[in-house]
């Protein structure tokens, strides 16, 4: 499990496991939430507004620039605590 690799200072695993659940669950959780939409003629859509897609891709960035060493350190995972706090900040006055 990924707290186990944490504790054996295994970060890259902790790190792939994580993306990869990540990934998992989009790719699960959107065909369904879809298919739910359809069936009870609710109109879903997946028209971002500007807010969304900078998260997005600053979301990309910063994940892309963590897993790219194969090793990260405190100030990586203090960078993505603070742009989750920041963009939930936003997100809740947008």
């Amino acid at each position: 499990t990924a707290i186990k690799a944490a504790k054996n200072d295994e970060i890259q695993r902790v790190v792939n496991i994580a993306m990869g659940a990540s990934t998992v669950s989009i790719l699960l959780t959107v065909p369904i939430l879809m298919f739910l939409a359809y069936i009870s003629g609710i109109r879903f859509s997946l028209d971002f507004n500007p807010l969304e897609i900078g998260a997005l891709i600053l979301t990309i960035i910063l994940a892309w620039k963590t897993t790219e060493e194969g090793h990260t350190n405190y100030f990586e995972g203090i960078s993505h605590l603070m742009f989750f706090t920041a963009f939930a900040i936003i997100a809740a006055y947008y």
